[in-house]
């Protein structure tokens, strides 16, 4: 089920979940409810306008699931917080956002994230990536370490929804199917029993000429 348009995600999420995507517009304006306001109140003008358009596009994702339209407020963890009975992610970057959301009886948890299609930062490969990635991934695909850390962004946001805790980008290991646009993704570190007995979940990816898009469904507990 997409929103209202073909999004890049739709074919990396399960059927049922509802995606929108937005690209400049008002909706990067206006449109927050009085209850999100505060969250966002002392945030530099790029921070507001990326919340704001996260929370827009969150409220058409749940309107296309025929969820009542509600405020999306802030977690402790700076976690978005949809309605219950719906797992939701948001992400944004440079003039990008969508937002992902499905009814959490179907699928345990959700989480999608975008970055532009550029090499990793000077210093942070050292940082996000393990050092059996780094070695199996120095000529593995163009962009492959951040393809990596936009995995493990998705996948974090998903596993937060059920553990409550956010991973370390040492606590967890990816290894790519390049051709298949899909990945698994191994939990190494010491919280890895802190939702499910499981430690190796999979996922998928996509490219286009501006960014790349991963995302992550988690079933429920076993």
């Amino acid at each position: 089920m997409a929103g209202y348009a073909m999004t890049a995600f739709d074919e990396l999420l399960p059927r049922g979940t509802a995606i929108v995507e937005a690209e400049l517009g008002a909706c990067w304006e206006t449109g927050l409810w009085p209850e999100e306001e505060p969250h966002i109140a002392r945030a530099i003008d790029q921070r507001r306008r990326e919340f704001t358009a996260g929370r827009n596009c969150a409220r058409r994702a749940l309107a296309v699931l025929r969820v009542a339209p509600a405020a999306i407020g802030v977690g402790p963890a700076g976690e978005p917080l949809f309605p219950p009975g719906v797992s939701g992610s948001i992400t944004h970057t440079g003039q990008y956002c969508a937002a992902a959301a499905i009814a959490s009886e179907d699928i345990a948890s959700i989480g999608i994230d975008a970055d532009t299609r550029r090499p990793l930062p000077g210093g942070a490969a050292d940082v996000i990536l393990r050092p059996e990635e780094q070695q199996t991934l120095t000529s593995a695909a163009p962009f492959a370490g951040k393809l990596v850390f936009c995995i493990k962004e998705a996948f974090y946001k998903a596993y937060f929804q059920r553990a409550a805790r956010y991973l370390d980008f040492q606590d967890a290991h990816v290894t790519l199917m390049l051709s298949e646009r899909r990945f698994e993704i191994r939990v190494v570190g010491e919280y890895a029993a802190a939702w499910s007995r499981e430690r190796v979940f999979e996922g998928r990816y996509a490219m286009d000429d501006a960014r790349i898009y991963a995302a992550v469904a988690l079933m429920h507990r076993p």
